[in-house]
């Protein structure tokens, strides 16, 4: 069927789509038949594979009790659960959890739950809320509100754009004269700086990607940065937010993303992987602290949703606990995400317009360039990133090339593909990621 006999509203008239048929493990097959091998599990949210069993499990064992309730009446037994499982899995941190359908609406909720944390502790004044440039936390109001300007410029009328502050992102920004660590605290000191700018006793929170997702292609900081925000952050009163929706459920080798580091949020936001996208399912995740705060105040929380604890997502995460707490699938993601980052330098390292292979995990990327001399990127009106999105999908091949990391373009692919991934897949998706970037640059050497 063409696309003008459909009713749907397409998302981008420059995609060429395929009707989806069926999907298991890392493969996705359309109806014509044709296998494409998931690279980045759709938007890093395929973390456990399609179709799990376990999961798949989980839901349907649900569906036979309770599959819809509204909390303003009742709790349910799988959101308890869910709720305990991530207090144990956070070492007793995370005190509390909301659940909710997408990582936005997780990230929304970590701005009213910061908001209404000042308020309630009688700091009415705290408004102002930093993030980082070259960041994406989501597509909603709030959520854009934090992202980089270049991520949402239509709706930026009805934003209220918070502070940032640069990334860290050494591959453009490095001095020649500076060790990793002094660059990284560089980096962090900009928020000190942006707060005395705004007077610290008005912000509310900071929020940061503990590795960065889909709006630098995968950047990991070393340990000396987190560290040092979260310094910053205490010395001053203010809320630290980490935005695990894209890095977390173990992503990165470790459940949480910040198990890695030497500092930990007061808020966490997770989705995508949390229910390995079986279900639409996302968290908020806080310190007692933060719970008390409201609980003692007025009582009453002022982050709500429809579908807030919905008893069948809240199922689906079960099943990803399952997994991650009675497998050792979350252990074999290091060795394999080092196996992968490594056929990955072994294929493309020398390659005249692929740079800056990085990772950590089953969570990688690497810039795109022009001329791999002089770092320079392919000019922003090519939508290069378009083109080997298109090509490798042509060819079998799901990945999740973006642009921005650059002032002008800069072109990256950003690879995630299932946890489940064989090695026979890893090698696959390196001979066809190779190829496409023969035939996206060929012409242009």
């Amino acid at each position: 069927m063409n696309a003008e006999q459909l009713h749907v509203f397409d998302r981008d008239a420059s995609l060429i789509t395929r009707h989806v048929a069926s999907a298991e493990g890392c493969t996705v097959i359309d109806d014509s038949g044709r296998r494409f091998l998931d690279a980045s599990g759709g938007a890093a949210v395929s973390a456990f594979g399609h179709s799990h069993p376990l999961i798949l499990e989980a839901i349907r064992n649900q569906l036979d009790s309770v599959v819809d309730t509204h909390s303003m009446f009742f709790t349910n037994a799988p959101q308890e659960a869910l709720a305990t499982h991530l207090f144990e899995l956070s070492d007793g941190h995370f005190a509390r959890s909301l659940f909710f359908s997408s990582g936005s609406e997780a990230i929304e909720g970590a701005l009213k739950l910061a908001r209404q944390f000042h308020v309630e502790r009688g700091e009415p004044q705290r408004v102002n809320v930093i993030s980082r440039q070259k960041s994406y936390h989501g597509n909603t109001m709030g959520a854009l509100s934090l992202s980089d300007a270049s991520r949402g410029p239509l709706f930026s009328p009805y934003a209220v754009a918070a502070r940032q502050i640069p990334a860290y992102f050494p591959y453009r920004d490095q001095q020649a004269d500076e060790t990793e660590d002094d660059y990284a605290l560089r980096c962090a000191n900009a928020l000190e700086t942006a707060m005395l700018d705004l007077g610290p006793e008005t912000v509310t929170a900071f929020f940061v990607e503990p590795v960065v997702g889909s709006s630098l292609g995968v950047v990991p900081t070393p340990p000396v940065y987190l560290e040092r925000i979260r310094e910053i952050c205490d010395h001053y009163g203010v809320l630290l937010v980490f935005d695990e929706v894209m890095c977390g459920a173990g992503r990165t080798g470790t459940f949480f993303a910040y198990e890695q580091e030497r500092a930990r949020p007061d808020i966490l936001t997770m989705a995508k992987g949390l229910s390995g996208g079986h279900i639409p399912l996302s968290a908020v995740c806080t310190t007692e602290q933060v719970y008390q705060a409201i609980m003692q105040g007025s009582g009453k929380l002022g982050v709500t949703q429809t579908y807030m604890g919905h008893p069948l997502a809240c199922a689906a995460g079960l099943g990803v606990m399952e997994i991650v707490r009675n497998t050792n699938l979350i252990s074999t993601i290091g060795p394999k995400g080092d196996r992968l980052l490594g056929k990955l330098r072994e294929r493309l390292g020398d390659h005249p317009h692929i740079d800056f292979i990085r990772g950590r995990g089953l969570f990688m990327g690497m810039e795109l360039v022009r001329d791999k001399a002089s770092k320079a990127p392919y000019p922003a009106n090519e939508f290069m990133f378009r083109k080997v999105r298109q090509t490798a999908f042509d060819h079998g091949l799901i990945c999740w090339p973006g642009s921005g990391s650059a002032s002008e373009g800069g072109d990256f692919i950003l690879l995630a593909p299932p946890y489940i991934i064989s090695d026979a897949e890893m090698d696959e998706l390196v001979e066809l990621l190779a190829k496409t970037i023969d035939l996206c640059t060929l012409d242009r050497d």
